[in-house]
């Protein structure tokens, strides 16, 4: 079996997700989901937990 098949579909390593995360900060729909999601968090602060 070939695991790469699987590539897309797999959890992020450790040390992938700083990248993925600012993605998701820079990304207007997440910012518009997250802002709908918890409209009480300003989302700058929401994107520096994201990087902390």
């Amino acid at each position: 079996m070939d695991l790469t098949e699987f590539n897309e579909i797999r959890p992020y390593n450790d040390e992938e997700l700083p990248q993925i995360f600012e993605e998701l900060i820079a990304d207007p729909a997440f910012q518009k989901a997250a802002t709908g999601a918890i409209p009480n968090v300003p989302f700058e602060l929401l994107a520096q937990k994201m990087r902390a």
